[in-house]
């Protein structure tokens, strides 16, 4: 990977060292030769590490800038508050490098990686200033949480367009199974999309998606049962998760049965993905 560019993700390879002893018979051992004149060291590759991409971090900072535009200066007014013009052309310049870098970005992959471990860290900072907040109850504790609050919420608008409706459940799902339990109060719901509601509503429907049933049902549209599945171990009502789980049984029971019960000369198997999931 090339920093500033692009392109995907840091591939790293590490460098092992391995030593190697040859033994001498004893009518052939010297005085003459130092006692590790036969240890040598073979050098050879190590393991290969996948490392996120190189612009994850001047990402990070563009949406901390976000998240300071929306945030009052504290002292003087910050000599009496920048005028609206300069914090426009921040806030433009911000939104410009993140759009560069995730909507404009050919390798799809590449940006749903640097998307989820931003995620990833902005819920867990967004829980430990809450945590902090409750016990302090003091005006710098407060901040801080306001600044990890807007920081989240422009990272789920980034996320929400720069992914399609299914990468995005996928996304957000897959998150909320790999965070700590006590942080799931602050992935869900979802924060409300700041941009203009009405066009955006009709043209990408995930952008309205908040909870996690309201991912499931989206993902069950767009045909995918293993991310839809992948929601039922973050239900919390337990009337709901029930009703969930036997829809999609009952949906890959009827598919198996109608993909056996096929009188075609052809027999295709159309029912991997439903055999998968029960």
């Amino acid at each position: 990977s090339i920093p500033g560019s692009n392109f995907g993700c840091i591939l790293s390879a590490g460098q092992n060292a391995r030593k190697v002893h040859r033994v001498v018979p004893d009518n052939q051992a010297s005085v003459t030769f130092a006692t590790n004149f036969l240890d040598h060291e073979v050098f050879g590759v190590g393991d290969l590490i996948l490392m996120p991409p190189a612009f994850v971090a001047s990402l990070f900072a563009s949406f901390l800038g976000l998240a300071g535009c929306k945030v009052p200066t504290e002292g003087k007014r910050f000599l009496q508050e920048e005028s609206s013009s300069i914090s426009d052309l921040k806030r433009d310049t911000f939104k410009n490098h993140c759009v560069a870098r995730l909507h404009d970005n050919p390798n799809k992959d590449c940006a749903m990686m640097a998307l989820r471990l931003l995620i990833l860290r902005t819920v867990e900072s967004l829980s430990e200033q809450a945590k902090k907040h409750y016990s302090q109850k003091s005006a710098v504790s407060k901040r801080s949480l306001t600044i990890a609050t807007s920081l989240f919420s422009e990272v789920i608008d980034a996320a929400r367009y720069s992914a399609t409706p299914l990468q995005f459940a996928s996304l957000i799902l897959g998150v909320g199974r790999q965070i700590e339990p006590h942080c799931l109060g602050h992935l869900f719901p979802l924060p409300v999309y700041i941009g203009s509601s009405s066009e955006a509503y009709s043209l990408c429907p995930h952008y309205k998606w908040r909870t996690v049933d309201e991912l499931y049902d989206g993902a069950v549209k767009s045909g995918s049962l293993g991310i839809s599945a992948s929601a039922l171990p973050l239900c919390l009502v337990k009337a709901s998760l029930q009703k969930n789980c036997a829809a999609l049984l009952i949906h890959c029971l009827k598919c198996i049965a109608e993909n056996s019960e096929s009188d075609s000369v052809i027999r295709f198997d159309t029912s991997i993905e439903e055999r998968q999931s029960i």
